[in-house]
């Protein structure tokens, strides 16, 4: 079992958050979920993570990464909390952080979102990766990838609908051929500007203006992406007195400026924010 020794992190509030799908909390704390080939086992006691993994090589790095620990958090923070609404959201939730995940796996999974809750998405992600990823045993347990474009770029609209993702079957597939052709090139959307990067995304049928600005935060880490669904909406509307038709993504920029990708996570986790 690896240590690592954190701060300024959370690793429920980070999971729990709904930017990510197929981790679960197990007996014990410990959470159990896929970062790229492996299966991860992870848990938090105060400052320390403990961890364990199928592939043991350098876990310690993976982690660091995927959770996003070396990022400046503090500065972020503050930069955010600007009102006293979004200072106790923060106070509330600190410690959670923005992951760094796989592009095409975050990419497929908010089009699958499209009009879903989370346990539904968390079913028809486990769909395709059950028919089309790598089998891998952990603890006892079997555990299964999440197929790349070129496992999948053999497929028939209708098999990917078989996996009963309904009308986002042909999202998916047309997200497979222009990913796997390189027409769009997920590699080359780290280095583009925010919105040459959410107007790249939105070639690919079913991505919206709310599925671009998921992918390019919780994938790339773009934070100025704010995205926005109906519980962001009212949360606006009801803590900023954003008016109904009007346009928040401007408002958020300006408020809550370069890091508003963060002050909108920490509002959509506000048990306030939805009414809870």
């Amino acid at each position: 079992m690896f240590k690592l020794r954190v701060r300024d992190f959370d690793l429920d509030f980070t999971l729990s958050c709904g930017q990510v799908f197929r981790w679960k909390k197990l007996d014990g704390g410990f959470w159990y979920g896929l970062i790229g080939n492996r299966v991860v086992k992870i848990k938090q006691a105060g400052d320390l993570l403990s961890c364990s993994s199928s592939l043991i090589s350098d876990l310690p790095s993976l982690i660091s990464e995927y959770f996003n620990l070396k990022f400046y958090y503090k500065k972020m923070a503050h930069s955010i909390s600007n009102d006293s609404i979004i200072r106790k959201m923060v106070s509330s939730a600190y410690g959670l952080r923005i992951l760094k995940q796989d592009p095409w796996e975050c990419l497929v999974s908010y089009i699958i979102s499209i009009n879903k809750n989370i346990p539904a998405i968390n079913c028809l992600i486990e769909n395709i990766c059950r028919k089309y990823g790598k089998r891998i045993e952990f603890e006892g347990d079997t555990y299964y990838t999440f197929p790349k474009p070129a496992e999948l770029k053999h497929l028939e609209t209708h098999h990917i609908r078989a996996c009963s993702v309904g009308f986002r079957d042909r999202y998916i597939k047309d997200a497979i051929d222009k990913v796997y052709s390189k027409k769009i090139d997920l590699k080359k959307l780290a280095k583009l500007s925010y919105p040459k990067a959410k107007a790249e995304l939105i070639k690919i049928v079913g991505i919206g203006s709310k599925v671009a600005d998921c992918i390019l935060l919780f994938a790339y880490n773009k934070y100025e992406a704010f995205p926005v669904d109906v519980w962001i909406k009212r949360a606006m509307r009801k803590l900023y007195g954003i008016k109904k038709g009007k346009d928040i993504l401007p408002f958020a920029s300006k408020h809550f400026g370069k890091y508003a990708g963060y002050a909108q996570e920490f509002i959509y986790f506000s048990p306030f924010a939805r009414g809870r």
